[in-house]
């Protein structure tokens, strides 16, 4: 991986035995990786950590997606620090 990429995003489902590696330590030093897992331990989430940059995992995301539907649904604005918090325990366990 090289070039001026600001952001690498990932959408392969965390579950999925697809066999790649991505070799960090060519991107950029500000490049942003997104990965649509909203578990922490997603390994090319992890890797990504470890060459140092900056990651973003896919929990708020999820938490925007059930915040929006529970607006549309309910009328009602949602609690999203709260489903944040909910989501966070639920998926860092």
């Amino acid at each position: 991986m090289s070039g001026g990429a600001d952001l690498l995003l990932n959408t392969i489902p965390f579950a999925a035995s697809i066999p790649f590696e991505i070799n960090f330590s060519l991107a950029p030093k500000d490049m942003k990786y997104f990965d649509l897992n909203y578990r922490a331990d997603a390994p090319i989430l992890k890797e990504a950590k470890k060459a140092g940059l900056v990651t973003i995992d896919g929990l708020l995301m999820l938490v925007e997606q059930a915040a929006k539907s529970f607006e549309i649904w309910t009328g009602i604005i949602a609690p999203r620090k709260a489903m944040m918090s909910t989501a966070k325990k639920w998926a860092h366990h």
